[in-house]
């Protein structure tokens, strides 16, 4: 499924990560926050930052920037570690 570009989708859980997130228009993903005692509570991700990639996978180009994230954790499975790149305004 394509989303569209000129909107907002709803919140969701990004896997086990503990990081709860926010497509905007353009396809960003925002962080809106990180669960407490959760994997992502322990790193520098902080509320605000915008998933530019994960695993190495383009999040904000994709038709649906979930599918990249969901193709991420299944390949962080192999060692535990998720690696994000991302931007902080």
């Amino acid at each position: 499924q394509e989303l569209r570009t000129d909107r907002t989708y709803p919140d969701f859980g990004f896997g086990p990560t503990g990081i709860v997130a926010r497509i905007e228009s353009g396809h960003d993903v925002h962080v809106v926050s990180i669960v407490p005692g959760s994997p992502a509570a322990g790193t520098e991700l902080a509320t605000g930052d915008v998933i530019l990639k994960a695993e190495g996978l383009d999040v904000a180009t994709a038709f649906d920037p979930r599918v990249p994230l969901g193709n991420a954790i299944g390949l962080a499975e192999e060692d535990g570690r998720l690696n994000l790149e991302v931007r902080r305004d």
